[in-house]
């Protein structure tokens, strides 16, 4: 067969965009499995210090990540102890892995624990953990909490989901990718049929067919699944992030 015909089959047999698509999509779905192997956002340190004491009232509280934060999802809040109530505080921009918090009023005489909430700009990573220090006082008992399981905040849903995610996509992308190379456009399950020597169909032929194009069905299926899947890890990771509200969906993606 000449380069030019094998070109022509190339662009204009949908069977060729099919196995094309299926393997970007089988490299996109081995993509977040690098991620999530790699290590995500990690909290570095904090100004004042987890469990310090310090003598003034500190005008600024300053949180470093070793990531790029997201700004809208990000985010601090300042209990003194034995309240439930955080104090009024605002949240400033700082560098790109820092979170600055600057109280409204300076800080009476006693314990403080520091609640925060971070998202990463580059993996949508959540974390979440809280510090104390003291002002003019002993900080609480165990100065530094930080939630970095995998299974935390129902972890081992998105985990399912994720899996599941991949299963599909993976099953899906191979499927179509065999079909592309060992099929037809018209019969891209032929080549689960067994053929004789001489070409024609063995017996069972009825049977051998159907089962091919069960076959076929359930990968085509299983690419369904994999975008429905797509939208529910995605909707569980911005749970996770920030919530459910529109503004928060919109602030993840």
């Amino acid at each position: 067969m000449s380069s030019t015909s094998q070109s022509g089959r190339a662009g204009g047999d949908p069977a060729w965009w099919w196995g094309l698509l299926g393997a970007v999509l089988s490299v996109l779905a081995l993509g977040p499995l690098t991620t999530d192997a790699s290590a995500h956002a990690a909290f570095l340190e904090s100004t004042p210090g987890a469990g310090a004491r310090v003598e003034r009232s500190p005008g600024r509280i300053v949180l470093d990540f070793t990531e790029p934060l997201n700004r809208g999802l990000s985010r601090a809040a300042l209990v003194p102890a034995g309240r439930g109530e955080p104090l009024a505080a605002r949240l400033e921009p700082g560098g790109r892995g820092r979170l600055t918090l600057r109280p409204l009023a300076a800080l009476a005489t006693g314990a403080y624990r520091l609640e925060w909430h971070t998202v990463s700009t580059e993996d949508g990573h959540a974390l979440e953990g809280s510090l104390s220090f003291g002002v003019r006082a002993p900080a609480l008992a165990g100065g530094q909490q930080i939630e970095q399981s995998p299974l935390a905040r129902r972890g081992w849903i998105r985990i399912a989901l994720r899996g599941l995610f991949y299963a599909a996509l993976l099953f899906f992308g191979g499927g179509v990718i065999v079909a592309t190379l060992l099929g037809s456009a018209r019969e891209p399950a032929g080549w689960l049929v067994p053929r004789s020597p001489e070409g024609s169909l063995g017996r069972n032929m009825g049977s051998r067919v159907g089962r091919a194009e069960r076959a076929w069905r359930r990968t085509v299926d299983c690419g369904w699944l994999a975008a429905g899947l797509a939208v529910a890890v995605a909707v569980a990771e911005a749970a996770d992030a920030g919530g459910l509200s529109l503004g928060a969906i919109s602030d993840f993606l």
